[in-house]
């Protein structure tokens, strides 16, 4: 869930080139972490009200129909690229519960891969569901590509995970961020709610 009790500034997070396994290695990483009876899955057409479902109940959206329009928005206009790249873990249940996808965006400067809508269901937090989402989906990253993320402070337990992946902070403003973009303050945030020092 997001911490509102602490002031919202946006941040970015990169992992260089280099800095990580080969894809099929990091497949095999998440498939191992994960709990006794839960699954990865590819998205298949038809699992869009799933990805609503689980962003709506992490607090990304007000409403399902909301995080639809999104989806909508955001991903299906990329129908090969969202089966290759948009992950979900399956509880022994059957019922998708978290999700991750590595798509594309232009932050830094170009189009680059980026960890995307990376979300776990409350009732099924603290197993290791997002640190095997988040191999799974740097698994469709060629091992020489930088990865970049946007976070914000509000997430700081999923900042917490990202740098034990080992994504750096990017400090250097994006253009359109000027508004609300102090990464000194947001790091202080996230550095003291989450334990560690930038």
């Amino acid at each position: 869930m997001l911490d509102r009790s602490v002031p919202y500034y946006p941040v970015i997070m990169t992992l260089p080139a280099g800095d990580r396994p080969q894809p099929e290695v990091l497949l095999d990483q998440a498939e191992k972490l994960l709990p006794e009876g839960y699954r990865l899955v590819r998205w298949q057409p038809g699992m869009e009200q799933a990805w609503c479902t689980i962003e709506k109940e992490v607090g990304e959206f007000p409403t399902v129909e909301e995080a639809m329009t999104r989806f909508q928005w955001e991903f299906l206009p990329e129908p090969a690229l969202l089966r290759e790249r948009m992950w979900f873990a399956i509880s022994p249940e059957g019922t998708a519960v978290g999700t991750a996808t590595l798509w594309t965006g232009g932050y830094l400067g170009g189009m680059l891969p980026r960890l995307h809508w990376v979300a776990v269901q409350p009732g099924h937090r603290r197993r290791g569901l997002a640190r095997s989402l988040v191999l799974a989906a740097l698994s469709c990253a060629r091992a020489d590509e930088l990865v970049f993320l946007t976070s914000q402070t509000w997430s700081w337990p999923a900042v917490r995970l990202y740098r034990q992946l080992g994504f750096q902070p990017w400090l250097s403003c994006p253009a359109g961020w000027e508004d609300n973009w102090n990464p000194k303050e947001a790091w202080r945030i996230i550095s003291q709610k989450a334990g560690f020092t930038r």
